[in-house]
């Protein structure tokens, strides 16, 4: 982003409207969560079977994380 002194106001910055839209889009993003991966418990319940084990790690993770 690029700020300029306003030409006969040095107290004022201006934007463009490519740097407004940055902002804008920068204040009003939701904020970004930490990804939650699989405790030690989680690991101790995945069943036997690989593909079981697969299916269950990947709905247990979209649990946690949405």
């Amino acid at each position: 982003m690029v700020l300029k002194a306003h030409p006969t106001d040095p107290d004022k910055l201006i934007f463009d409207n490519k740097d407004r839209i940055e902002l804008l889009n920068a204040l009003t993003a939701p904020p970004q969560r930490e990804w939650q991966g699989l405790t030690a418990e989680d690991l101790a319940e995945i069943p036997p079977s690989c593909y079981e084990g697969a299916i269950w790690a990947d709905a247990r993770l979209k649990e946690k994380n949405t």
